[in-house]
């Protein structure tokens, strides 16, 4: 719900799309972009590298721990960055560290958007239609 409430604020801006970013070694399922609403534009990248994520991106859909043990201060590089989602069972603790660094910046400075922090761990058909 908290997803869905930021993904529509986002797109309340007049002729806005969603940018989200498929960041993870792991190729998105097939045909998740179809089950995408036609507003959403859909990246993926799989270098494991942030600086090859658009800056504009508003939702990281991501998997991959490694990233966040070496860039600790990357996801402040996206100043539209809104969501978090966690496509899979358990977040990582390098992903959790980062989020909450994040999360912390956030509210010491304001003005910023909240982050929202979705993991589908919590419903087993989702997941294993994810997976």
């Amino acid at each position: 719900a908290e997803v869905a409430a930021a993904a529509a604020a986002a797109r309340a801006r007049p002729g806005a799309r969603l940018c989200a970013t498929w960041f993870s070694s792991r190729f998105p399922p097939t045909g998740l972009q179809e089950l995408l609403d036609d507003n959403v534009d859909l990246a993926v990248v799989s270098s494991g590298r942030f600086a090859d994520v658009d800056p504009a991106t508003e939702v990281l859909i991501s998997t991959d721990a490694q990233p966040y043990e070496y860039a600790h201060a990357a996801l402040a590089n996206f100043p539209r960055f809104i969501a978090f989602l966690q496509p899979y069972a358990g977040v990582p603790p390098a992903v959790s560290r980062a989020l909450r660094r994040e999360r912390r910046r956030r509210n010491v400075h304001g003005g910023l958007p909240p982050l929202v922090c979705a993991a589908l761990h919590h419903n087993a058909p989702s997941t294993a239609e994810m997976a």
